[in-house]
């Protein structure tokens, strides 16, 4: 199963440390559920 929301885009790279480290929790947990986040990652911004 895999949702495309549309959601404010940020720059996970910016974030704090224990931010980020939340984020791959919740992603992790997300994924275990099976639900498969997906990111459009573009760095010519």
């Amino acid at each position: 199963m895999s949702y495309n929301a549309c959601i404010e885009k940020i720059d996970a790279r910016k974030l704090p440390s224990a931010a980020q480290e939340e984020k791959r929790r919740q992603a992790v947990a997300l994924h275990k559920k099976g639900i498969i986040i997906t990111t459009n990652l573009n760095f010519s911004e």
